[in-house]
């Protein structure tokens, strides 16, 4: 009969130990999907700037196709965060390489507007992850976009059109 006792006691001992472990695993849960969800809201502030001038019909077209997502982030203490985003955006790179070789003579801003809108609406979508910076102050929040993530939302061609262009000014 005592052997059952202890029997009995130590299994409500260990149902209550689960019962904490999973009730802190839910907060632990609700938490970082509170966290997330405010960091993606901070990098889509950061990342859609207001533009007083007309932007041309294929900036209008990757923006309408390029997205991000936070899919993990680290606390890194101090209000520093590093972010884990998933960039989906039309992969444009060889097919700006192939049109800008295909320019034989000189054509109109319009034409090169439309031609990059098809070209842009007619790309295949590329996924890639890339990891972001976020420090919160008391006053505001400050996102770090590296080199590669602006690629990615520009449709992995803007290296390879700030390349370009350093290339002709300074011929």
């Amino acid at each position: 009969m005592i052997k059952n006792k202890k029997s009995f006691a130590v299994s409500i001992f260990c149902t209550i130990l689960i019962a904490i472990a999973v009730f802190v695993g839910v907060i632990f849960f609700l938490n970082s999907r509170v966290d997330n969800e405010i960091l993606q809201e901070t990098i889509a502030q950061a990342w859609n700037h207001e533009t007083e001038e007309e932007m041309p019909s294929f900036l209008v077209g990757i923006e309408a196709r390029a997205k991000f997502t936070v899919v993990d982030f680290v606390n890194n203490g101090k209000g520093h965060y590093s972010v884990e985003v998933e960039t989906t955006s039309p992969d444009i790179y060889q097919e700006i390489i192939d049109y800008q070789k295909s320019i034989t003579e000189i054509i109109g801003i319009d034409e090169i507007d439309k031609h990059l809108s098809l070209i842009i609406g007619e790309a295949p979508l590329k996924t890639t992850q890339h990891t972001l910076t976020v420090i919160y102050t008391d006053s505001e929040a400050e996102v770090k976009f590296t080199e590669e993530f602006i690629d990615a939302m520009y449709g992995y061609a803007y290296i390879y059109s700030m390349k370009t262009l350093e290339e002709i000014l300074t011929f």
